[in-house]
């Protein structure tokens, strides 16, 4: 059988004339050779020869990636082995170490058990006593507050506070308040609590009598079951916090015989007048701060974001000498004109909206504040006739003086002009 041809569209379907020289034009065409039809068994399954589709660069980049990813973990992987070899080598050395160990403890506890049966008695006496240890919170924080009263300061102080209470005398000593006449303790920090010893037994009384009035929860029973041991105990570990902190501090001279009271009175007072001033200036800079955004709010601006630390309340200085707190990411010296515009449109609505609140609320139609008895009074004869009958409402006796003063003043004047006038 022979075999079928591959595609009946490859082969001529026709013979073209021009292939016939011979044959003239004009003659008889001749009958047109057809090729043979060939069946084709199944059309649709015709193998066509195509080439593949290139394959994306970004696909064959993600393909490099991969296989250097895998290469690297390879490696770790490798690594990895490397390093649990190398600890099961150890994890075999440590445990023949610890069995070792374990066979020289068996030995041992044997050895104490022989000795043990053969002198009981002195097994006995080798074994420390286990107590556990227990910590009264409420005892020690009592201690600690009580002590700060001790020396004179709040209940609330911390461990800075009382260090920074300057010893009088080496060793310690009581002195006397002269505002409650009462007894402060002065520790002096630089000994030891040993070397502290004069004021330990008035300070054991203090404890005893100070702790059950201001600490409900412990009862002057609990107190008087308290060993002075363990009150001087829990006193000394106070001490020694408060002279740890102490020893932090900068050293500063001064004399430990007392005479130094005022002084430190003095310091006191002028750290409570600086600290006064520092809030006064803060309220300060709050209340500016909250006038100026109430009047970019009230006259509907916006500053810029650059300039919004405008509107912060540290910011707000009082004067120029006072750079504390002082925010400014922008720039350095605050006199760029950017900045000084901004400042001035600002404070410009500051003033106008002070100026709509003394138009609307202070204005001259506004009564007059009332003066209280006993204020100096106006005196008639100063006021002009003509407004006192326009405002009847300010003629009254708390304001003005009376009229018989004002006739014994006018007779007195006119005495002086009658002296003037006949000299």
């Amino acid at each position: 059988m022979s075999k079928p041809l591959a595609s009946s569209s490859r082969l001529p379907q026709s013979i073209p004339l021009a292939i016939f020289p011979n044959q003239s034009r004009h003659s008889t065409p001749a009958a047109t050779v057809s090729p043979p039809s060939v069946p084709i068994d199944n059309p649709t399954k015709v193998k066509r020869t195509t080439l593949p589709a290139p394959i994306p660069k970004a696909i064959t980049d993600r393909l490099l990636d991969q296989s250097a990813r895998i290469e690297e973990l390879e490696k770790n992987l490798e690594q990895e082995v490397t390093l649990v070899a190398t600890l099961r080598k150890a994890q075999s050395s440590l445990q023949a170490e610890f069995d070792d160990l374990d066979n020289e403890h068996s030995l041992t506890v044997k050895r104490l058990q022989t000795v043990e049966e053969a002198n009981p008695e002195l097994a006995q006496k080798s074994e420390p006593e286990s107590k556990p240890k227990k910590r009264d919170n409420a005892f020690n924080n009592a201690v600690r507050k009580t002590f700060y009263i001790a020396m004179g300061l709040p209940k609330a102080s911390k461990l800075k506070d009382a260090a920074n209470v300057k010893p009088k005398k080496v060793g310690g000593c009581y002195i006397v308040d002269h505002e409650t006449g009462g007894r402060i303790l002065r520790p002096d920090w630089t000994a030891s609590f040993t070397e502290n010893s004069v004021w330990h037994v008035p300070m054991i009384k203090f404890m005893r009598q100070k702790i059950p009035s201001d600490n409900p929860m412990i009862t002057a029973a609990i107190m008087q079951a308290k060993a002075d041991d363990d009150i001087l105990e829990r006193v000394e570990v106070v001490f020694k916090n408060i002279s740890t902190e102490a020893r932090k501090l900068p050293v500063s001279t001064g004399s430990t015989d007392g005479s130094d009271d005022d002084s430190e009175r003095q310091n006191d007072a002028g750290e409570n007048q600086d600290e006064n001033q520092n809030n006064r200036r803060k309220g300060r800079k709050v209340r500016k701060c909250d006038e100026r955004i109430n009047a970019l709010a009230k006259y509907g601006k916006v500053l810029a974001p650059k300039f919004r630390f405008l509107l912060q309340a540290p910011y707000q200085s009082t004067d120029e000498s006072d750079h504390s707190d002082v925010l400014d990411p922008d720039t350095d010296t605050e006199k760029n004109d950017e900045l000084q515009n901004a400042v001035i449109s600002t404070d410009e609505l500051v003033m106008q909206s002070r100026d709509d609140y003394e138009r609307n609320n202070k204005g001259k139609t506004a009564a007059h504040p009332r003066v209280r008895a006993g204020k100096p009074k106006i005196s008639r004869d100063l006021i002009q006739p003509g407004w006192l009958a326009a405002n009847p409402d300010d003629d009254t006796p708390s304001r003005i003086e009376a009229e018989e003063h004002d006739e014994a003043m006018a007779d007195t004047h006119c005495r002086e002009d009658e002296e003037v006038t006949d000299d």
